[in-house]
Formats: structure tokens, C-alpha cells, sequence
């Protein structure tokens, strides 16, 4: 017996809890770049330590840069906080009403309208 089919709905919902954005520039990036930032973790680590021993600290109180992965925001998560901020921009704009207005005389005059 096969699954049960979803609606279109049901689709659209189990989509926006369970996908991730592609946030990334480069996708499969990740790949490379954890490694490489535990490296330079370690790296820094270990030239603090020659630091010390070189100052005359022989207690090597020192401690590594914790590396961290982060979860990823659903889509339902990251379309909400885009509303939102949206939202918050339509009651206070980062510009003022004066610095609007002079963009949009000047993008008349460059259209010719």
C-alpha cells in the first residue's frame, strides 16, 4: 500500500517546517570552510601558546576558540522574520521623509517622466 497523497496545502505547510533557505553564496561551501575554520582556530591556539611560553608564563592558561556550528533557519521561520522586518521598515523607514523624496524627484528626472 502506498503513502497517503498530500494536499496541495498540506504540501505547502510540511514545506515551510521542514526546508532550509539557501543562504549561502556558494551551497556546498561548507565543505571546505569548516575545516579551514578549525584550522585557524588551532593555528591561533598554538601561537598564543609559543606567546606565553616566550613572555615567561609557564601556566599556559591559554585556551582554545571554541568552533561552532549554527542551525539553519526553516522557511517558515525566515519568510516570517522577513515580514516582520518589512513591517517595522513601513513604520520607521531608515531614511528620512526629505531623503525619499529628493530620490524619488531624482529618479523622475532620470526616467524623463
Amino acid at each position: 500500500m502506498g503513502r497517503r497523497r498530500l494536499t496541495p496545502q498540506q504540501k505547502k505547510r510540511q514545506s515551510l517546517a521542514r526546508d532550509t533557505p539557501l543562504a549561502a553564496k556558494y551551497p556546498k561551501g561548507f565543505r571546505k570552510h569548516w575545516p579551514r575554520k578549525k584550522a585557524v582556530a588551532e593555528r591561533a591556539f598554538r601561537h598564543a601558546q609559543r606567546q606565553s611560553i616566550a613572555a615567561g608564563n609557564d601556566d599556559l592558561a591559554v585556551r582554545r576558540r571554541t568552533v561552532r556550528k549554527w542551525p539553519q533557519a526553516k522557511l517558515g521561520e525566515t519568510i516570517a522574520a522577513n515580514a516582520q522586518r518589512r513591517a517595522g521598515l513601513q513604520e520607521t523607514p531608515r531614511k528620512s521623509a526629505e531623503a525619499r523624496a529628493r530620490r524619488a524627484r531624482k529618479r523622475r528626472r532620470i526616467s524623463g517622466a
